[in-house]
């Protein structure tokens, strides 16, 4: 039932795994006397209890100072308090067990060394001293353009200050690139076709950004609100995806996301450079895990979650799974600037000697027991809200755990559960909305604050919304210095390194 919990499930009155469900009305909590009032229900494991829902007591957590946060749709843990009346009654909670975080990535040195080649041993000092250039990462969400018109004047700025103030490796834009909801498009009053919209402001920007910096990547994420997207419910494939290869080649043509090739008059072919990715997706970029989505699951969590921190002071030495802000090199606030982390590169690196002994000092496999007391202790419970919704993502192992789901949110289960597939051997690999690992790096642009924050052993960023009504807004721009690989830790080809991102990463939520 739990992961590294020695009590076996049990019978209604002992402790049970099942989806946590939310009725009635939810008031506001108010610390040692709330928590009775929200009204919970445990739904059973259909396999031992026919998936009966019984009534959740939560005075005995509280009486104990414990925090909970929960949400419909929580998969959660529940062990009953002593003397508990097995079947008669609500279910009396003297303690919640959450699901671990799935495993943390790890990258082979062999794979790093390739990365990030050291220096020849015969190199001089300051050469072998020396560490490689970090990446930049810029990151920005739509809406792209103002209420008031259709010029993408916010879009305009951004591909300037990528053009002319120190071009990206990456740059990640999610949708919508054009907004169904947007005022004018609304209406009916444009005299354009939404694909020729993408195609005559998008498109020639994301070029200029290419020409000015060559190499750079762009990855397109997109939204259930983008008007050029043959699909509007989450999750969602790629941005000119369609039924046939003919007719995504088409949506791409389209959208001007295709140039003509020189060896092959009248022939296109896809623009170098730039990826369509699903809504959600996972990727990497070099050794960088990235978690993406453009749905916002913070803003519908935080409107779903009945949360209360616990009273008992924390423990200074056990807080695994919120990480501190003080881990982040300097400049990794909204306060402060890339500027300031490139000034700190040696500090901000991370050394693989240092690593590898802070993963395992001992030689033993700690990972359940560092799971466990992610789970078990209140570290998210005390964290602030924006932690906390990113904590939930992680402990419940989903882009979108929330269910019944928002309306906004535009989720299509079946088609969740019908792209869940199964490999050769008959064993389900994981949809579409399932984190596979704890990203390094976890986007998710939200109606909450723009916001940086490290959780368990990922850089949780919002970079809000590039275009916020008639307003400009914000984006995020990411300075990550790479490992310090030495000749001696290439030679161990074999071990594999967390990534420890956000130690080594600077973050600066900037406004357009």
């Amino acid at each position: 039932m739990t992961h590294g919990s020695s009590q076996a499930p049990g019978a209604y009155g002992a402790a049970s795994l099942g989806a946590l469900v939310a009725g009635g009305a939810r008031p506001k909590l108010v610390p040692g006397e709330s928590l009775e009032l929200c009204s919970l229900a445990l739904e059973l494991a259909r396999a031992g209890a026919g998936g009966a829902r019984v009534p959740v007591a939560l005075a005995p957590l509280a009486a104990a100072g414990r925090g909970a946060a929960l949400f419909p749709g929580q998969i959660v843990g529940v062990v009953a308090a002593a003397g508990a009346a097995g079947g008669r009654g609500p279910l009396r909670a003297a303690r919640l067990v959450h699901p671990p975080p799935p495993p943390a990535p790890a990258t082979p040195l062999a794979e790093l060394a390739a990365l990030y080649p050291p220096p020849p041993p015969d190199a001089p000092p300051a050469l072998r001293a020396a560490l490689p250039p970090p990446l930049h990462v810029v990151v920005a969400a739509g809406p792209f353009t103002l209420d008031s018109d259709l010029d993408f004047e916010p879009l305009e700025a951004l591909a300037a200050e990528v053009v002319a103030v120190d071009p990206p490796d990456l740059v990640v834009l999610l949708g919508p690139f054009v907004d169904i909801d947007h005022p004018l498009i609304a209406a009916g009053i444009v005299g354009s076709d939404v694909d020729e919209i993408f195609a005559a402001q998008v498109a020639p920007r994301l070029d200029r950004m290419r020409q000015a910096r060559p190499g750079l990547q762009i990855a397109l994420v997109p939204s259930a609100r983008d008007a050029c997207s043959e699909w509007i419910a989450f999750p969602q494939p790629p941005l000119a995806a369609a039924l046939s290869p003919a007719d995504a080649w088409a949506r791409r043509d389209a959208l001007g996301l295709l140039a003509p090739t020189p060896d092959r008059p009248g022939a296109k072919a896809p623009k170098d450079g730039i990826f369509l990715f699903p809504n959600p997706v996972q990727f990497r970029f070099n050794e960088i895990v990235f978690a993406v989505s453009s749905t916002d699951i913070l803003f519908d969590l935080a409107a779903a979650e009945c949360a209360i921190a616990p009273r008992a002071a924390p423990d200074a030495a056990s807080q695994p799974l919120l990480a501190s802000d003080a881990q982040l090199p300097p400049g990794s606030s909204p306060l402060g600037g890339v500027s300031q982390a490139r000034a700190a590169a040696a500090a901000a690196s991370a050394s693989i000697a240092a690593g590898d002994a802070a993963n395992d000092p001992d030689g033993d496999d700690d990972d359940d027991d560092a799971a466990q007391a992610a789970i078990d202790d209140d570290s998210l419970e005390r964290s602030d809200k924006i932690s906390r919704m990113f904590g939930h993502l992680l402990r419940q192992r989903s882009f979108y755990p929330l269910f019944p789901p928002a309306p906004s949110a535009c989720l299509d289960l079946s088609r969740a559960l019908a792209l869940t597939t199964t490999d050769a051997d008959g064993s389900e690999l994981p949809g579409p909305l399932v984190l596979q690992a704890v990203p390094d790096v976890f986007i998710i642009p939200s109606r909450l604050h723009p916001v940086v924050r490290p959780v368990a052993s990922a850089l949780c960023i919002n970079p809000g919304f590039l275009a916020k009504g008639r307003a400009a807004g914000t984006y995020a721009r990411m300075c990550i210095h790479p490992l310090r690989i030495d000749a001696a830790d290439a030679a161990d080809a074999d071990t594999a390194v967390e990534h420890a991102v956000p130690q080594r990463t600077a973050v600066e939520i900037r406004r357009i």
